[in-house]
């Protein structure tokens, strides 16, 4: 079976190697060059009622989660992506862990470091490249732990910045094995590789629900609309509120010390979507065509969104809102004034 020129062959995974440059070898495919990475697991880890208690497998063995009983198949699962140069303990993954916990679910954080941050020196177009094989493969492993008893109406998948990106692969693979669409949260999919699309970028037919929450269209996000549902960000500004700005990726990554005030606009996604988790409509969008129209008729637009709870109820389509500069960051409805 094939998953056409927008992924990988699925007839199976690519170990490839390469005697000039071990761990990488480049492959034409459908007039792309696809570069991929050496052989290299990754992880899931479990978390049951808090971080403390916690349970790590490999992606081949994810299965464990379910049917040692760690994982209850049948609350909310929630699969939380760190994206380049991240850890599960970084890039507000914690606060992600803990938000789900407090609503009831069962986080499941990966942990996929060594592709994420390519060693010898980090390089961000190898992990860029590694999201295709490690989508692919996380996509196979959530077919798995379906068929071991997750409950896969249950399931919804987060991806930060390159995450959001292994996550639709994985959404567009799952689908093909179960014809069942989960849904998705990017929180920023990164753009450098994805736009113009060198690899493959998340779309919104990748899952039931592709909620794109966009903070940094003039720097490493997407400007693109790739979501059922866009919500934007101060969308009139080029950084956000309380920001000094976003770098080249090139350039921001190439210092291993990834501050804040480095990450602040990309980063703001994954914060702005705690504060969502933890607190009712603290953030409410406008539903407009452009950025523009939101800008020019705010006043006169009708429909709004509670975030994230109105988001289940359909409706798709492009979401504004301004923030405050810090937390809490949403201002209600005044939030979907661009005056405001």
């Amino acid at each position: 079976m094939s998953l056409g020129c927008a992924g990988l062959q699925y007839s199976g995974v690519f170990m490839v190697s390469s005697a000039v440059d071990p761990g990488l070898q480049e492959l034409q495919r459908c007039g792309r060059v696809w570069r991929l990475t050496r052989a290299e697991s990754w992880e899931l880890i479990g978390y049951n009622g808090t971080r403390d208690n916690f349970m790590t497998v490999s992606w081949e063995n994810a299965t464990q989660l379910i049917t040692s009983g760690f994982i209850n198949g049948n609350m909310c699962v929630v699969f939380i992506w760190h994206g380049f140069m991240g850890t599960p303990n970084t890039q507000f993954v914690p606060e992600l862990v803990d938000a789900y916990i407090k609503k009831g679910c069962s986080p499941i954080a990966a942990d996929w470091s060594s592709l994420a941050n390519p060693n010898p020196s980090p390089n961000y177009w190898q992990a860029a490249a590694n999201t295709e094989t490690v989508g692919k493969q996380f996509g196979e492993a959530l077919s798995s732990m379906t068929a071991a008893g997750l409950r896969r109406d249950k399931i919804t998948l987060v991806g930060i910045s390159l995450g959001g990106h292994v996550c639709g692969f994985a959404g567009h693979v799952y689908e093909i094995l179960t014809s069942f669409k989960l849904d998705i949260v990017a929180l920023d999919a990164a753009k450098p590789g994805f736009d113009p699309e060198f690899f493959r970028c998340i779309t919104s037919t990748d899952a039931h629900i592709v909620l794109a929450i966009k903070t940094d269209p003039y720097g490493l996000g997407l400007c693109k609309d790739y979501g059922t549902h866009n919500v934007n960000f101060n969308p009139t500004s080029i950084k956000q509120p309380g920001c000094l700005g976003s770098l080249n990726p090139e350039t921001t990554f190439s210092n291993s010390n990834l501050t804040d005030l480095v990450y602040c606009s990309h980063g703001r996604a994954a914060r702005y979507f705690v504060e969502m988790l933890l607190y009712n409509c603290t953030m409410i969008a406008k539903k407009a065509n452009s950025t523009s129209e939101w800008v020019l008729f705010a006043k006169i637009l009708k429909y709004t969104i509670c975030l994230i709870r109105d988001v289940v109820l359909g409706n798709p389509g492009n979401f504004y809102l301004t923030t405050n500069a810090y937390p809490l960051y949403g201002k209600g409805e005044n939030g979907t004034d661009p005056a405001f």
